[in-house]
């Protein structure tokens, strides 16, 4: 169990890529769900709240981030709850600590993912999310959200991103129709019952299902190789099989 952490004491924890995004890649995370992290037999794993904040009510079953957060718990969740904690707690500290990581390996990083797990808790991380980006304009920065309410206040308040900042928003099933969400990205669950989208561009690292609605398969494909979704902030529409 890992329910607490010394924040005194807390650095970032950044992963240079993994299976699927590929080396080079850079990424930090936060923990993914929207409370505490318990196993299906009650063992508590960590009391420190996940970030996703009622968004993921359709995806909890079948969440990726979960599944291997909590398979992979003694590595994940310290990592990700002392990420975590630090970007609730001391959000300036938080961001201060990317920053300082990207300025020492400037000639390393050359794309960075906010959050292969987790999610953008609230406005003010958001715009730490911005600034970053503008501080490494030569740096492609991306995400994947469902925090639409906070896109489209950052949207009303401050304007535009930075062009190297790529939102992409999480769609499925009509989600991001009562949004305002003009000039960011939708990265669209195909499950093989809307011809439309099945007409958009697909993301690589994914085959299409052998049958419509059946799973689609890892095509070996990275992402660090790929950049279909992160390399431009344009209000496209990029689509994945299921999976």
């Amino acid at each position: 169990m890992k329910p607490i952490y010394k924040i005194e004491a807390k650095q970032i924890h950044i992963s240079n890529g993994n299976h699927k995004l590929g080396r080079g890649l850079y990424n930090i995370n936060l923990l993914p769900g929207d409370g505490p992290i318990v196993k299906k037999d009650g063992t508590v794993l960590t009391t420190v709240k996940g970030t996703c904040g009622g968004v993921c009510s359709e995806c909890k079953n079948c969440c990726y981030a979960m599944r291997d957060t909590m398979l992979h718990h003694n590595a994940c969740i310290p990592a990700q709850g002392e990420n975590t904690r630090l970007a609730i707690e001391k959000l300036d500290e938080y961001f201060k600590q990317i920053s300082d990581f990207l300025t020492k390996n400037k000639n390393k990083v050359k794309v960075f993912r906010f959050h292969s797990s987790g999610e953008i808790p609230n406005l003010q991380y958001f715009i730490g999310m911005n600034k970053i980006a503008v501080k490494f304009p030569d740096i492609h920065f991306y995400c994947y959200t469902k925090r639409f309410n906070i896109l489209e206040l950052y949207k009303a308040m401050y304007g535009d991103i930075s062009k190297n900042l790529v939102v992409n928003c999480s769609e499925w099933n009509g989600n991001t129709k009562l949004y305002d969400l003009e000039g960011y990205n939708f990265f669209v669950w195909d499950d093989g019952n809307d011809p439309e989208i099945a007409k958009l561009p697909h993301c690589r690292a994914v085959s299409a299902p052998n049958v419509p609605g059946g799973k689609g398969h890892s095509t070996g494909v990275k992402c660090i190789d790929c950049g279909l979704c992160w390399r431009k902030n344009d209000g496209h529409r990029i689509a994945v099989y299921n999976h």
